[in-house]
């Protein structure tokens, strides 16, 4: 495989790792301040002129389902673009990923808008690329990345929660037939020991709240939930859980299953929260690319 820059942003640090033969070679993290930013770019002066590819993990994202008539051609590029103008006029990362079509007699298109909301959390960083002419393969949200998870952990549950601790906060991500469907992204105090486990418990019971309204799952459907255990330090956490919970099924995916499972060096998983998304972003790129075509390369 070519080798990639893949780059990592939240609103309190950024991680960049450099792909290279099928891998990542290394992972480095920086604060999200000006400081973090000078050493970033004093990094890029050292890595040859390869491709970037950008995950955000941000609260400020939006996902919308809606079904278009079907349509071909420049009709249905026309009415895709109104749609996610209409949709986002104040950031201009934005995708629309087509879902198939509708079984109704119609046979609308179905289609998944996303966008990142606060385009100014990554203007500098990508800026700061740009400037050193490295060409920007795209620029994808964290919950897309994560869909490849299922796949390689072998996931069949029909309803799955992924739940993982990240730099930002909780991060929840629902689907359904391996299809994604809601993701959440929680300010709370679950990087506290003593209070992971009420609120991991606590955030699950409103993320099936949220679906339920959301019309997305009953509060009756089994819901499968997946903790992502890279440090190997929750098992309390998925225990609570599952007591707590009765009504669903709480697996723990701990460090040396993940590394084994996903094929990354388990020294990548304490460089950084991200590590394991950056792996699965080097190994495949979503479908939903956010990056304008003025900022893609050519």
């Amino acid at each position: 495989m070519a080798d990639k820059l893949l780059i990592g942003i939240s609103a309190p640090v950024v991680a960049a790792a450099h792909w290279r033969g099928g891998k990542i070679a290394e992972c480095l993290t920086f604060a999200n301040d000006e400081g973090g930013l000078a050493d970033f770019k004093e990094y890029l002066a050292r890595v040859s002129d390869i491709p970037a590819h950008i995950m955000v993990d941000a609260v400020e994202e939006d996902y919308r389902f809606e079904t278009l008539p079907h349509a071909f051609g420049g009709d249905r590029a026309d009415m895709v673009s109104r749609k996610l103008k209409q949709h986002y006029r104040n950031s201009p990362y934005m995708a629309a990923t087509p879902l198939g079509r509708d079984t109704g007699k119609r046979r609308d298109d179905r289609y998944l808008f996303s966008a990142l909301t606060n385009p100014d959390l990554i203007a500098e960083w990508v800026q700061a690329v740009a400037a050193r002419g490295m060409p920007i393969a795209g620029i994808y949200l964290l919950p897309m990345v994560s869909a490849e998870l299922l796949g390689r952990l072998d996931v069949k549950a029909t309803n799955m929660l992924l739940v993982a601790q990240h730099a930002t906060g909780l991060r929840l991500t629902f689907f359904r037939d391996r299809q994604f469907r809601l993701s959440r992204l929680t300010r709370g105090d679950s990087g506290r020991p003593e209070n992971r486990a009420r609120n991991i418990t606590e955030e699950i019971s409103n993320t099936r709240l949220y679906l339920h309204a959301l019309r997305t799952m009953t509060l009756d459907e089994h819901l499968s939930v997946l903790l992502i255990d890279r440090g190997d330090d929750l098992q309390e956490e998925a225990a609570v859980v599952a007591r707590d919970n009765p009504s669903l099924d709480c697996q723990r995916i701990g460090r040396s299953e993940l590394a084994s499972r996903l094929g990354i060096d388990t020294a990548l998983l304490d460089a950084s929260p991200y590590s394991i998304y950056l792996h699965l972003l080097g190994l495949k790129a979503p479908q939903s690319n956010l990056a304008p075509a003025s900022t893609m390369a050519s």
